[in-house]
């Protein structure tokens, strides 16, 4: 028997600020509980892909792959998936304890405490992979923010300009997220660029 945000105790989510739970939440959480116990142990499979903002394909491969395995309708999945995404992320964004997460699972759940089990066990680690994408979007709203570094070093020997040249050569690609977009700029650094870098880099370590 589904639940409705009405049947509820009257004292909101912890994840959601103290606010009732959402409709889509109850709901979604409602179905989760009615998968198998396979299923549900098996969940963090395809919710941690939407968490992390993992590459589409992958992600859409393991939610097919998820339904073929258990037997479970895509838009059950998807239900499930909305209401346990709500939950984490409000409550990654808000840095709960997970004593403070198993209090809204218990309003939302049927007692049988199965559900909450899966959601709690993986919680504190996915925390804080969240908390990292988040602040990294904060920085986004703002501007550049660099992801990665990729680098190679090269021998310049001659060129047009001259022989017998004979320098070593950092190429320094450093990958960035702006706004929604991934981009690159490589860099090319002499041993005097290196050194005034490493320079840089020593005064925060």
């Amino acid at each position: 028997m589904e639940r409705s945000a009405a049947d509820l105790p009257h004292r909101g989510l912890n994840s959601y600020r103290g606010a009732p739970a959402p409709a889509a939440v109850v709901d979604g959480y409602a179905r989760f509980q009615s998968f198998s116990d396979a299923a549900r142990s098996d969940i963090w499979r395809v919710l941690a892909p939407g968490l992390l903002e993992a590459d589409l394909p992958a992600a859409r491969a393991a939610f097919e792959a998820f339904c073929s395995d258990h037997g479970v309708a895509p838009q059950e999945l998807g239900a499930a998936l909305v209401a346990l995404r709500f939950l984490v992320e409000g409550a990654s964004a808000l840095n709960l304890e997970r004593a403070e997460l198993a209090e809204d699972l218990a309003r939302l759940g049927d007692g049988s405490g199965g559900a909450a089990e899966v959601l709690l066990a993986h919680y504190d680690e996915i925390k804080g992979r969240v908390r990292h994408r988040i602040v990294e979007r904060t920085l986004a709203d703002h501007g550049c923010v660099l992801t990665g570094i990729d680098w190679r070093v090269d021998e310049v020997r001659a060129s047009d300009r001259g022989t017998d040249l004979g320098i070593s050569v950092v190429l320094l690609t450093l990958r960035y997220r702006e706004g929604g977009e991934q981009r690159r700029l490589t860099l090319q650094l002499t041993p005097d660029g290196l050194s005034q870098l490493k320079a840089f880099t020593n005064r925060f370590s």
